[in-house]
């Protein structure tokens, strides 16, 4: 049980940017539920991203004594969701980096998104620490990279001189009510607001 439970905690602090209470009665409750899955991983990821240790729908032992901190887009995260939501192919260059070698496969000359995603806070670890370091402030030189690199991607697919354009501002309605669905993921029953903008 103890190695699920560090399991728990883990994927607690990724999800929320800050560290989960092993004490936390929530906590134990979805160590449980991974323990009696036998250990699966995608109960183990439905149960702790329904709890309320990550919705903060009602109050937890850790949220009562650490209080709630509201995560940022991390680099990774941020880079993904925009590539999948926006139709694009790894609009940060963060594939080209894995690989680890540019000489044949870099970023077009000119995308400047690669290197202003730079500036974005990325999931790693301090030398010798067992915990992961994780930023859930974000400081004025993450606003103005996320500014920017949304800047860089609406000249992409708002009205865009060359392809298909994913967006035209001739008909506003249609790629407002895109946005909310498929770029901010809201819902019908939350898309209200940003449809009226």
């Amino acid at each position: 049980m103890r190695g699920s439970r560090s399991l728990d905690t883990k994927l607690c602090a990724w999800a929320n940017s800050g560290p989960c209470l092993e004490t936390d009665p929530e906590l134990q409750r979805v160590a449980d539920v991974f323990a009696s899955s036998n250990y699966d991983w995608n109960a183990l990821v439905l149960a702790l991203f329904t709890s309320p240790l990550v919705t903060y729908r009602s109050a937890t032992l850790t949220t009562q004594t650490s209080g709630a901190p509201v995560a940022i887009a991390r680099r990774a995260q941020l880079c993904e969701t925009l590539s999948n939501r926006l139709g694009l192919t790894d609009v940060c260059g963060l594939q080209t980096l894995q690989v680890g070698s540019c000489a044949t496969d870099c970023p077009r000359a000119g995308t400047t998104v690669p290197s202003i995603s730079t500036n974005l806070p990325s999931d790693g670890y301090s030398r010798g620490a067992v915990s992961a370091l994780y930023v859930n402030n974000p400081d004025p030189f993450y606003r103005s990279s996320v500014e920017q690199i949304c800047a860089l991607l609406a000249d992409q697919v708002v009205d865009a001189s060359t392809g298909t354009s994913r967006y035209s501002s001739a008909n506003a309605p249609t790629a407002i009510a895109d946005i909310a669905h498929s770029l901010m993921g809201l819902d019908s029953s939350r898309d209200a607001q940003p449809s009226v903008s």
